[in-house]
């Protein structure tokens, strides 16, 4: 009997070290679901008021909300749209049709949507760690996915909680990869194959984020099992996802759809090595140890502090994850059984980390700092890793005392919790263009033409009061449609009564000047801040 125990105690210590002992039942899933919800709850509210103070809004967040509002009223496959790469059709856009249908148009959406996605990334990423563990070290790293994703520091703020700036990418990409490591379920990899073609459809950064990574981690999957059978559902994977996104789109443009317009992708040979030397402090912007927005407080040095040991953190997960695929390439040898789905998802996650900084090298297509939202995805992957392999490690190294990682896990947790409510839950942003929705919605100017930058975001401030639809200049140098982020009904039969533009940033001149040549000398002109509104004694009419 005495034996027996002591084979039950050694088990116990070996497998889970610091075990929370569970009561199971459904009694305790239902509370963990009602803990899980109100936790969510808070958290969006909590990313609402930290997106609020980041920004306040601008015209590529008021597209999305447009695009939303458009599929809501039944033009689902966004007929007559003219879109990017990164349309965004099947990943933000349903959040803003939902959302649209039940709080209509406003500018609350540049902050509810984005908040509400973020919050998704912060729940899979803990359940991600957790997988069925209620043991004190998956509490441990579920703390670090907290502190680097649900507290972020004044930079990550400002990308996280921004719209289209490819969080829900993201998303979708680690719930593929959780659904592609569990490959002996059919139902696994035919949910990771719709998310693949959904990524594909709308973000072609999922071709760097998911599809090469997943067809990389098959062939470390074969090499570390000796077979390559083991790499086949990754490669049926990604067929299947390909194969569902051609389908789908070929029948969306056969019942119509968004075209997607032409433009540089690549950033030229000169840029990558500025885009390599940018990575540091881009990714140490978004850990919170640099500044990399102008205009964002930094945090204090002591609480910068726990933003440094969490990047310590994910260096050495990174790092440690890369060392265990180079190991798994040498001599072959079988996983652990209960190991076998924590490879699995490491490996997808850690080839993704590095392919999301390709990416940004490859399709930085300048230094504006706004394109440290392609590292983005890379910084979530980087943050679930470090929490599973934090759990992971102290699991197998007896030596760890979990309590007291616990209480060093709870001082970092609220350190950043600190930094977060001083760098983000302070005054809201203001947004650039309510003095200009005031002045037009005064004057009973309620449809109006703009450049891009200064139109549809009035359009959305206003709740659709007022729109305002972007112009550019043709080769003539008069005004038409803007082909981008527009749709033809927009224009197509509509007349105008203003033009406006921002004398504080001449968008590829689509100024005064250009008004006066294509509609003549106008009647009135209003300035109203760096803005100027121009009226005509006749209506105007753009060509869609």
């Amino acid at each position: 009997m005495s034996e027996t125990s002591a084979s039950e105690r050694g088990r116990v210590s070996v497998e889970a070290p610091g075990t929370v002992p569970g009561r199971g039942g459904r009694g305790a899933r239902l509370g963990f679901a009602v803990l899980l919800g109100v936790g969510f709850a808070v958290l969006v509210m909590l990313f609402v008021l930290a997106s609020r103070h980041a920004f306040g809004g601008n015209s590529d967040d008021a597209t999305l909300v447009l695009e939303g509002q458009s599929m809501s009223s039944g033009h689902l496959a966004l007929q007559g749209w003219a879109l990017s790469f990164d349309s965004f059709w099947t990943l933000d856009v349903p959040f803003y049709a939902v959302a649209v249908g039940l709080l209509g148009v406003g500018q609350d959406l540049f902050n509810v949507v984005p908040a509400f996605i973020a919050a998704l990334v912060v729940v899979t990423g803990v359940w991600m760690i957790r997988m069925g563990r209620r043991d004190l070290a998956s509490l441990i790293g579920a703390s670090a996915v907290i502190a680097l994703l649900a507290l972020p520091g004044p930079d990550l703020a400002y990308f996280l909680l921004q719209a289209g700036w490819h969080v829900t990418t993201a998303l979708c990409c680690l719930l593929a990869f959780v659904g592609i490591s569990r490959s002996p379920s059919r139902w696994g990899l035919a949910i990771a194959a719709v998310l693949i073609a959904a990524g594909l459809l709308g973000d072609l950064l999922t071709l760097t984020l998911v599809v090469i990574p997943t067809l990389v981690a098959g062939a470390v999957c074969a090499r570390r099992q000796g077979s390559w059978r083991a790499g086949r559902g990754h490669l049926a994977v990604v067929a299947g996802g390909i194969g569902l996104a051609v389908c789908v789109r070929l029948v969306a443009m056969a019942i119509g759809t968004y075209s997607i317009g032409s433009r540089s992708v690549l950033a030229a040979p000169s840029q990558l090595l500025t885009n390599i030397e940018a990575v540091p402090n881009r990714l140490g912007g978004l850990f919170g140890v640099t500044g990399i927005v102008d205009g964002l407080a930094s945090s204090p040095a002591p609480l910068q502090v726990a933003r440094a040991a969490l990047l310590v953190l994910v260096i050495g997960a990174v790092a440690a994850s890369v060392i265990d695929i180079a190991r798994a390439l040498g001599p072959r040898s079988r996983p652990p059984g209960s190991a076998c789905e924590d490879w699995r998802v490491d490996d997808l996650l850690v080839i993704a980390v590095g392919c999301d900084v390709g990416s940004f090298v490859l399709f930085g297509t300048d230094s504006n700092v706004s394109l440290t939202r392609y590292l983005l995805p890379g910084f979530i992957f980087a943050a679930v890793l470090s929490g599973r392999a934090l759990a992971r490690l102290i699991r197998k190294r007896q030596s760890l005392n979990p309590r007291v990682l616990a209480l060093a896990a709870v001082i970092v947790v609220a350190l950043c919790a600190v930094d977060f409510a001083l760098d983000s839950l302070g005054a809201a942003a203001p947004q650039e263009a309510r003095q200009l929705s005031t002045f037009l919605m005064s004057r009973h100017l309620r449809a109006g033409i703009g450049d891009y930058w200064s139109s549809s975001v009035v359009s959305v401030d206003t709740g659709g009061s007022v729109v305002v639809r972007p112009v550019d200049l043709n080769p003539s140098g008069t005004l038409v449609r803007y082909e981008k982020q527009t749709t033809k009904a927009w224009y197509s039969g509509q007349s105008f009564q203003f033009f406006i533009y921002d004398t504080a940033d001449n968008w590829f001149n689509v100024n005064g000047a250009a008004a006066v040549k294509t509609f003549g000398k106008p009647s009135r002109i209003y300035s109203v801040g760096t803005y100027r509104v121009l009226e005509w004694p006749h209506t105007l009419r753009i060509s869609s």
